[in-house]
């Protein structure tokens, strides 16, 4: 039943992945280079903020009378290390905070906000396509402190995926800008009454030196 459960939430979660981001991860993978790239194997820290999209609550278990869920507002701040694996992937990983305002529709009576907060540790690939173009995907520790009594809690393990564009200066700081989507608590450590699943599409601005 579990694997059941599992295989159906991947599915519906996938099926949500805007058609931009397919398209620009299909434009960055042609732009890939033979050309070897080589990148310094020092550590990199930095910074990102995430906003500039929508975040929405998908439910599993819909039924006439359910309240509708529409995104009002987020954003994500973070801090991030990069650790190089090769000439051309680095491991990624770090520290984020999420806050996600959701409006509610019942039924009967008036629209309200609730909110939702997380800290997540992302678990990232980031592989290099030619020299200014990357992919970062991998997974999500999520950690829910907001204690919703609305929504299912958010902790689990999620998925992430982004496409994006880096610019290097000479002094070892660098500068980037990636669409990117998030599914939290994919794999839930607690299921609730509805299976309640936070959504995320948006952009990513991150500045990043060279330790």
């Amino acid at each position: 039943m579990l694997l059941t459960y599992y295989i159906l939430t991947l599915n519906r979660i996938m099926n949500k992945i805007p058609l931009f981001l397919i398209v620009l991860t299909g434009l960055s993978a042609s732009l890939y280079s033979q050309e070897k790239e080589i990148h310094s194997e020092r550590l990199t820290i930095g910074i990102a903020f995430y906003s500039l999209g929508y975040d929405y609550i998908t439910r599993f278990d819909l039924h006439d009378g359910a309240p509708k869920y529409s995104g009002d507002y987020f954003y994500e701040v973070g801090i991030n290390f990069l650790f190089p694996l090769n000439d051309r992937q680095q491991f990624e990983t770090g520290i984020e905070y999420g806050y996600y305002r959701i409006n509610i529709k019942p039924l009967i009576g008036t629209s309200y906000i609730e909110h939702i907060s997380l800290i997540d540790i992302p678990i990232n690939i980031r592989t290099s396509i030619g020299r200014s173009f990357f992919m970062t995907g991998g997974a999500l520790i999520d950690f829910d402190i907001a204690n919703s009594n609305i929504f299912d809690n958010q902790t689990g393990i999620g998925v992430n995926l982004a496409v994006g564009i880096n610019y290097c200066f000479n002094n070892g700081l660098s500068i980037s800008f990636s669409p990117y989507f998030k599914a939290h608590s994919v794999i839930p450590f607690s299921f609730g009454w509805g299976d309640n699943r936070l959504l995320e599409t948006g952009c990513r601005f991150g500045m990043m030196v060279l330790l």
